[in-house]
């Protein structure tokens, strides 16, 4: 996977389980929302021990606040 540097535009894949309503742009969700990237504790452990040295400090500062939010052990 590429990274995207900031203000570069992006796609992004909705997925909705099959009990959710479809989720719509413009509608749901626009521009001035927030998404955040679903990570897992399985994620972060590659992450460390396969690409350690490739991600920058301020990549692994986003991992951790994520970890937080996410009330990731």
């Amino acid at each position: 996977m590429k990274m995207k540097q900031v203000g570069v535009g992006i796609a992004v894949k909705i997925e909705h389980a099959s009990y959710q309503s479809v989720m719509t742009y413009g509608q749901q969700f626009n521009d001035k929302d927030e998404l955040i990237s679903q990570i897992s504790r399985q994620l972060i452990d590659v992450l460390k021990d396969a690409f350690r040295s490739d991600v920058s400090k301020d990549k692994w500062a986003l991992v951790f606040k994520l970890k937080k939010e996410l009330l990731i052990d």
